[in-house]
């Protein structure tokens, strides 16, 4: 992303979590305060018009349709079957299980690079692995790899929840459990409720998770 004498307002949390490290003055410190500016300073960037799978014009609607931006941040682009053919929730245990059985059997570096790119095998449904470190970093994604690498313990959903510190939390502490939260289906864009499962990884000091909507 460019920027001359102020912040860039690209609306995909990618290029958000990107100009926010930066400390340009005046730009919202957290997601869900982007829908406070006018929709004459949002715009795609042109790093997220060449590279991002969804147009700078779908982004465009589900700010004027959902008033927030959120649409490319933390998976929401997901393959899978239609939305009526969701996963369940112990179809996301059963995989959550899978997934620490894998890091422990193939090591951690190979693990998260086949739950981001090893689709046959590691989505199904609208259902994908995510991997994080204790700090809230992203290692692995199975919906969008340009998270991996990004610190995403203080993103936020439309209700001021820190689901990725939650979910940290939550793993590193009890070691399981679900957190719910609010967040944009991958098939019809509209804003859910989703519940995440989540397990800390026993050769790792980080988690895993598979999320479901509701």
């Amino acid at each position: 992303m460019t920027g001359r004498l102020r912040a860039p307002r690209c609306i995909c949390g990618a290029c958000l979590m990107r100009v926010k490290s930066l400390n340009w003055p005046g730009f919202p410190r957290d997601f869900t305060s982007i829908a406070m500016l006018p929709p004459s300073d949002i715009a795609a960037c042109g790093n997220c018009l060449a590279n991002h799978l969804e147009t700078a014009e779908i982004h465009m609607q589900m700010f004027k349709r959902i008033g927030w931006a959120l649409a490319l941040s933390l998976g929401v682009i997901a393959g899978g079957a239609a939305a009526a053919d969701g996963g369940t929730k112990e179809e996301a245990k059963a995989m959550v299980d899978a997934a620490v059985e894998h890091v422990k059997k193939v090591g951690p570096e190979q693990a998260f690079k086949d739950f981001t790119a090893d689709k046959a095998n590691w989505t199904r449904k609208d259902l994908y692995v995510m991997a994080y470190d204790a700090k809230g970093t992203c290692v692995g994604h199975g919906a969008n790899e340009k998270l991996i690498g990004k610190n995403l313990i203080e993103l936020k959903d439309p209700n001021g929840k820190q689901l990725v510190k939650e979910m940290t939390d939550t793993a590193m502490s009890k070691g399981s459990g679900w957190v719910e939260y609010e967040w944009p289906h991958p098939q019809t864009k509209k804003i859910e409720s989703k519940a995440t499962f989540v397990r800390k990884l026993a050769n790792y000091d980080g988690w895993v998770g598979v999320g479901i909507y509701r």
